[in-house]
């Protein structure tokens, strides 16, 4: 996918247009790869356009740790006087947070060590100084310390004890692959939940063995239904459902890419248009096909 050409399709639309109504300025280049703030660097978006950018720089510049940060206050940093009207998925929202997670992990592991100089020591002298604390505050803090709020003595019940060992999951070791639960084993090997629980409890170990045929589409192999809906970007239920009913994609068949261009940008393939505005792929189909969205459109 040429992340930096929808980008440039997105900033040279938004350059020869003007908004009416809620748009957002944008770096064009961004501040941390030596953009300023000068008219030429800047330009004026709609907030999903905006959104959309920040996601594509990251694709683009993916070494690039403040770019990620920038994006993540995108998908959470609202006020009163911004009207970002977008949703992140759930999906796209963890995958950001693992990110950043392990980010700051490795900067973390890169402090350890670093002794603050004198000048540091001082600022946070007088940064803790000027912390004012409300009486209730205060009171809420003097309780904690005399062990007032907390029950150190609590203890689950052994209903609620099984609830929580079930809600994490039963932890399995399948052709090789270790999984924290069932249903992500199932949805990786394309396989029922219940058929997959009744063999591991035959098991030891939880460890078990299947022998999965392979499947085979377009002339390419592959061991499961998740490494065809890497290879196609696309959705492991729709390769599922168009495998066993015989619909479009087959294994003998051919995946056709059809061009579509939204809102005057250009897109090389249905996929491309889903993942990149996080929008569902069968909305954006009934979208294109539907004469009631003007700006949807199909290039064949």
């Amino acid at each position: 996918m040429n992340y930096e050409k929808i980008y440039n399709q997105i900033i040279n639309s938004g350059k020869n247009r003007i908004i009416i109504g809620y748009s957002e300025k944008h770096h064009i280049i961004p501040k941390c790869n030596g953009g300023d703030n000068s008219k030429e660097n800047l330009v004026s978006l709609t907030a999903k356009e905006h959104f959309i950018c920040h996601k594509l720089l990251c694709e683009i510049y993916p070494e690039n740790n403040k770019l990620k940060y920038a994006y993540w206050l995108m998908c959470n940093v609202k006020n009163k006087y911004q009207e970002r009207n977008y949703k992140v998925s759930s999906r796209e929202y963890s995958e950001l947070k693992l990110k950043l997670g392990i980010i700051r992990s490795k900067e973390t592991n890169n402090r350890l060590g670093i002794k603050h100089t004198t000048e540091s020591i001082n600022k946070i002298k007088i940064a803790r100084a000027k912390q004012v604390f409300s009486d209730e505050t205060k009171k809420k803090l003097s309780d904690l310390r005399k062990g007032k709020i907390g029950n150190k003595n609590f203890k689950h019940t052994e209903e609620s004890k099984k609830k929580m060992s079930d809600s994490k999951g039963l932890k399995c070791i399948i052709n090789g692959i270790f999984f924290n639960s069932i249903s992500k084993a199932a949805k990786y090997f394309n396989i029922n939940p219940n058929t997959l629980r009744y063999k591991i409890s035959k098991s030891e170990n939880n460890e078990i063995i299947l022998n999965q045929d392979k499947i085979k589409i377009n002339g390419i192999e592959f061991n499961t239904i998740s490494e065809a809906s890497i290879y196609f970007n696309i959705p492991e239920s729709t390769i599922s459902y168009r495998i066993k009913n015989g619909i479009g994609l087959t294994s003998e068949s051919k995946t056709k890419k059809v061009n579509c261009e939204i809102d005057g940008i250009i897109y090389k393939s249905i996929g491309e248009a889903v993942k990149l505005l996080n929008i569902p792929e069968n909305t954006l189909r009934y979208r294109l096909k539907s004469d009631s969205f003007p700006n949807y459109k199909l290039i064949r």
